[in-house]
């Protein structure tokens, strides 16, 4: 995704040529290199915006999935943070969530994710498979005339529960599913 955003930014004359790449965690190059990062400096130091000083702190729990309840900790207790945006995936999303509940904080999670969960503390901005997978299916039904079904993912959270989800809801439609296959992560990602 870097390297797309790179290429674009090179290709295209930017901010001249508009990109509507300035949303969720895969724009955060987009916002680097048009400086919107930076533009937290520049904001009022009397006034702040809409009269409240803002601050950015960043940590990196470096893709360790129990460092990220250590992080999601110390943004919320030593920073005094009031709102996080952050976490790219399902397992440091559950990881950070007993402590975002326990502490009262609150998260923008604004990654796709598998449903069947709910939080007062997240805002989940991203889709469910009801958003997303299930029209895909009705789409490849109707259209595609697509009669056969073997659901394939990495055995993960997010792709095991999506097709779990898919199952249940070709099933309800008397489709059956062939096969289910769930392929073992490289980096030994933990399935929660």
């Amino acid at each position: 995704m870097v390297d797309l955003t790179v290429a674009l930014h090179y290709v295209f004359d930017t901010p001249s040529n508009r990109l509507i790449r300035d949303v969720g965690h895969q724009a955060y190059p987009h916002k680097i290199l048009t400086g919107r990062c930076a533009q937290i400096s520049f904001q009022s130091p009397v006034a702040g915006l809409l009269g409240k000083k803002l601050e950015s702190v960043v940590v990196d729990p470096a893709s360790n999935w129990p460092l990220f309840a250590e992080k999601a900790r110390e943004l919320l207790q030593v920073h005094k943070v009031d709102v996080v945006f952050g976490n790219w995936a399902s397992v440091s999303r559950k990881s950070v969530l007993p402590v975002f509940e326990e502490l009262n904080g609150i998260l923008f999670y604004s990654v796709q994710y598998e449903g069947e969960e709910s939080s007062k503390n997240v805002f989940y901005t991203g889709a469910a498979p009801n958003q997303q997978a299930i029209p895909a299916v009705d789409y490849l039904m109707k259209q595609e005339k697509v009669k056969r079904w073997i659901l394939v993912g990495t055995d993960y959270v997010y792709p095991c529960t999506t097709n779990k989800i898919l199952e249940t809801y070709l099933k309800a439609k008397g489709i059956p599913v062939e096969d289910i296959r769930s392929f073992r992560l490289a980096n030994d990602c933990r399935r929660h």
